[in-house]
């Protein structure tokens, strides 16, 4: 909880401490002062801004004009905001204001006792007209340990008309931004079915930025816009199926969109939204932190975040204080991957090895969007250009389906011996065993196709006959060489009557 004179406020610990300075000053006590240096840090600095006003707002500290500049007269005081994460229990805090010439002016002192792991607190420092110009610092200490710096100008000078830094935005405010900005976007097949939904966000006049996963297999977009009318999608004028992302052309003028952040921001530490949809057509504003930039092969950057979305909020904005675009929600890394979401069958913890956590939340940064060079195609064009993942429209026959090295068959149903998503080439081949649990009676064709992640077709068996009936519960096992394929990883399909019943992905090593 917050705690400032005697008031609590949800979910940290926030204290604060005012200093002023007039003309004349008195030298600091020893920068010793106020406990023994820990051996090593125990507290790790999470954010720091400063301003010259703020609130607390919804449970956060928010710097209502943040910035590093500030102006004698106009300007009447420093705030500087640091929060951390360390040990639970009493500490004492020390504000260290050091002057431009390096020597401390005054420390501001007191004990406070932390209640939370994560906790947070501000300094105000009073301006006036005497006080000495230039770049000030102060040095924020907890229990005598440095726990983190924060430089700011003082300037005695008019300031100037463009002075003014962004607001930062309260979490009503940000949430009616995105809820006019963002759309729900329905993907359908060749029968009009629906396959999925996911989101996206209007980032210019009749521009749509989404995750490629949430346009991937289909035949036809449908588009509900802020206002709820609804409206076809089908042209794409930008896509990066690696990276994971794709703009669309909507036709809705007048819509308004949101604008890029900066190319340095979305560090670890800040405090970011998202727009989740945790029911059919309904919007909630979550928040959560930046915990890592992470660079993966093949797939370019990603921003990890500490909030774990729906798949219906895949595609949407990632959001900073200020109502600014960081990146797009989805990232994922390996192509195709998401369509295994929701059938009956799950994945286990050895295909996350190959592919990456596909049910983590990761964030493809704004700046990798771009329409540069220019593109324009329509979705059957992607499909036919080999840049879609078939959809998985015969799941419901599948109750399972593992990879493995060998299959015990003396068992009714068959038993995967060795289970597994990695094998070697040394290996020679593998085995997929799929357990059919039929909703329709018929005769079909099955083949199996081998996929890299450029979805480029590698192999395909040669057809076979597969007889379904309802209530017949069977098991069926393939064979697969795999001893010519290149390390890296593989997608495998296996389809009745040429449409995809069943999807994994393995890894191949030497």
């Amino acid at each position: 909880m917050y705690l400032r004179a005697g008031l609590g406020f949800v979910p940290f610990l926030l204290f604060c401490c005012t200093t002023a300075l007039g003309g004349r000053w008195q030298q600091a006590p020893s920068p010793n002062a106020g406990g023994v240096q820990a051996s090593g840090p125990v507290f790790h600095v999470v954010r720091s801004v400063a301003g010259s006003k703020g609130s607390v707002q919804g449970g956060r500290y928010i710097m209502e004009d943040p910035r590093t500049i500030f102006y004698i007269p106009q300007d009447k005081q420093v705030i500087v905001y640091f929060e951390w994460e360390g040990p639970m229990g009493a500490h004492k805090f020390e504000g260290y204001w050091k002057s431009p010439d390096g020597k401390t002016a005054v420390i501001s002192d007191f004990s406070f006792e932390a209640k939370d792991k994560r906790f947070g607190g501000y300094w105000t420092l009073t301006l006036s007209e005497a006080m000495q110009t230039g770049m000030w610092t102060l040095e924020a200490r907890v229990d005598g340990e440095v726990t983190g710096t924060f430089s700011f100008q003082i300037l005695s000078t008019a300031m100037p008309g463009d002075a003014a830094a962004p607001r930062q935005l309260s979490s009503a405010e940000i949430y009616k931004l995105g809820g006019s900005t963002t759309v729900f976007i329905d993907r359908l097949d060749s029968q009009g079915r629906k396959l999925g939904r996911g989101s996206g966000f209007f980032l210019g006049e009749n521009l749509v930025v989404t995750a490629f996963q949430a346009i991937d297999g289909s035949s036809s977009l449908r588009v509900t816009l802020p206002n709820g009318r609804q409206t076809d999608a089908n042209t794409v004028l930008g896509w990066n199926r690696r990276q994971d992302w794709a703009v669309l052309e909507v036709m809705a003028p007048g819509t308004p969109h949101l604008d890029r952040a900066g190319k340095d921001s979305g560090v670890v530490g800040d405090r970011v939204f998202v727009l989740d949809s945790p029911s059919e057509g309904g919007r909630t504003l979550g928040e959560a932190d930046v915990v890592g930039v992470e660079e993966h092969a093949g797939a370019g950057r990603r921003i990890a975040i500490t909030y774990s979305c729906s798949s219906g909020a895949i595609g949407g904005p990632l959001l900073d204080e200020y109502g600014k675009v960081l990146g797009v929600l989805g990232g994922a890394l390996s192509p195709g991957g998401p369509t295994i979401r929701g059938v009956r069958f799950s994945y286990s913890l050895e295909l996350m090895k190959v592919t990456g956590p596909l049910t983590k939340v990761l964030v493809v940064p704004i700046d990798l969007v771009s329409l540069t060079p220019p593109r324009r195609v329509t979705l059957a064009e992607l499909a036919q250009g080999g840049q879609f993942t078939q959809p998985l429209t015969q799941s419901e026959e599948v109750m399972s389906g593992v990879l493995c090295k060998h299959v015990d068959r003396k068992t009714p149903f068959g038993r995967a011996i060795d289970e597994t998503n990695e094998f070697r080439r040394t290996d020679r081949e593998m085995y997929a065993l799929i357990t059919w649990d039929p909703k329709t009676k018929r005769k079909v064709q099955t083949t199996i196709e081998l996929y890299d992640l450029e979805n480029h077709k590698v192999a395909q068996s040669s057809p076979g006959k597969l007889e379904l009936e309802p209530g017949h519960v069977r098991a069926i096992d393939w064979k697969i060489p795999i001893e010519t394929l290149s390390p890296g990883i593989y997608r495998i399909d296996i389809l009745l009557d040429g449409e995809a019943a069943w999807r994994n992905f393995f890894r191949i090593t030497e």
